[in-house]
């Protein structure tokens, strides 16, 4: 056999053999081609509608709480943000007496006051806020789109999260919680997302102006009227027992979850064994995830349903579980306390927390006021309580020049946004409010809010 027939022979073999690999791999590289282009895209749009969720409001924190003996509404201490400017108007020229407001809840029709009256409690350890103080937050999000459940494949560290699970049951059932209960956590799974937004740096900071903008906007300004009105009944009866105008209600309502419509989007048992099995703060959400489980064990919610925060702020007033069991009220007499669909719940939870905190009746927040050119800096601050009279003394008066009104209360001054912006005149409501959030934007944000919904 010559040279050519062998290279002839071999040919015949190969040929055959190298048009099936080339089409094989022409085969595989299309769809392989395809799916490496498909999959980042999927990936990058499920990352912008979580940002989107996450970037706008809600919530976390600006500034972390120090220790676990705040209130956990201390602890779960969040800005929330919207979008275009409030309105300038004086919200004191409505606010001086409750019965003021253009609000004709039954309360301030029998007993209408007839100047701003003065109240008892307060803290001595609020701080004066800053630009510093107040960043962007990102628990939860008045922005339309809900946080999704950022759920991914377990990792090889998983094992560890079942050996603390296992462990973490004990201790629960120790507390009170019933092994029925504590079956309901076998289909729990960490989410690495939650770990993302409890460890993110948070990166812009917002002065009061921008922060107002974003959470008093003319937008919810109007739709907290229209909620108003819609709801008007209820809240005057919630207002009438407890004690807090109903104008309050609405704007906490409108500034925590947009009236509703962004309670979060994790599943709140999976979210706060997460953060529990983290370590960072694994006393605090170890209390919230059993307080969590006791919720629904008495029967208020089931897991599925229990949907919040990544940080495990539930239902339309953002409680933390152990702020549910402390102040949550079944307004309706059902037997639940149904903070997630209820509104005489809702309103009714939201009112009794403040009056626990100290609110009193009759009083409003606060007002702008304005300050002579020698004002001495160092009166301002929550630590300073004088009479309106003895402010006015010193020349402190409405923003359009007016003198204080004439009422038998103290007060302080505030600059939320620091030395040199806009002062307040606040009064013991104001730090009820930051009570619910330790926030002097939040604090200011509510009161300015609530003023403008009644006030047209």
């Amino acid at each position: 056999m010559n040279r050519w027939t062998v290279f002839s022979s071999c040919l015949a073999i190969l040929c055959p053999l190298l048009l099936h690999c080339t089409a094989s791999s022409v085969g595989r590289a299309g769809p392989e081609t395809k799916s490496c282009d498909a999959a980042p895209m999927s990936a990058r749009a499920a990352d912008r509608g979580t940002e989107a969720a996450e970037s706008v409001e809600r919530v976390q924190p600006a500034e972390e709480s120090p220790a676990a003996h705040l209130d956990p509404k201390e602890e779960e201490s969040r800005l929330d943000a919207s979008m275009s400017p409030p309105s300038e108007e004086d919200a004191g020229e409505s606010e001086g007496v409750e019965g003021e407001a253009t609000s004709p809840s039954k309360q301030e029709r029998a007993e209408p006051p007839t100047s701003e009256q003065e109240s008892g409690e307060s803290t001595s350890s609020e701080r004066e806020g800053s630009p510093a103080d107040e960043t962007e937050k990102t628990e939860h999000s008045s922005s339309p789109d809900v946080e999704p459940e950022m759920k991914e494949e377990p990792s090889a560290s998983d094992g560890g999260f079942a050996d603390w699970l296992a462990a973490f049951k004990s201790r629960a059932a120790n507390a009170g919680v019933s092994r029925d209960t504590l079956d309901k956590l076998d289909a729990i799974q960490p989410i690495p997302r939650v770990i993302e937004l409890d460890r993110r740096q948070p990166e812009r900071r917002f002065t009061l102006q921008q922060y107002l903008a974003r959470v008093v906007p003319d937008s919810r300004v109007e739709e907290g009227r229209r909620r108003f009105a819609e709801h008007q009944e209820l809240l005057e009866e919630i207002g009438e027992r407890y004690g807090v105008h109903p104008r309050f209600l609405v704007a906490l309502w409108g500034i925590e979850t947009d009236y509703g419509r962004n309670t979060g989007g994790f599943r709140v048992l999976d979210s706060l064994a997460t953060l529990a099995h983290e370590g960072r703060r694994a006393a605090f959400f170890e209390t919230e995830l059993i307080n969590a489980l006791k919720i629904v064990q008495q029967g208020h919610i089931t897991p599925d349903e229990m949907l919040g925060s990544w940080a495990g702020a539930l239902g339309q007033c953002q409680f933390m579980p152990s702020s549910f069991m402390a102040y949550a009220v079944d307004h309706t007499g059902d037997g639940r306390r149904d903070i997630w669909n209820n509104l005489g719940d809702v309103f009714a939870s939201s009112a009794n927390y403040l009056v626990r905190h100290g609110w009193q009746r009759g009083q409003t927040w606060g007002r702008p006021v304005s300050l002579p050119e020698d004002f001495d800096d160092s009166l301002i601050g929550l630590d300073t309580k004088k009479p309106l009279e003895e402010w006015q003394a010193l020349g402190v008066r409405r923003p359009n020049g007016q003198d204080l009104p004439t009422a038998s209360l103290e007060g302080s001054l505030v600059q939320p946004g620091g030395p040199g912006g806009p002062t307040h005149l606040v009064y013991d409501n104001y730090r009820t409010i930051m009570r619910w959030n330790r926030s002097h934007y939040f604090a200011t944000a509510v009161g300015l809010l609530a003023d403008q919904i009644v006030n047209q």
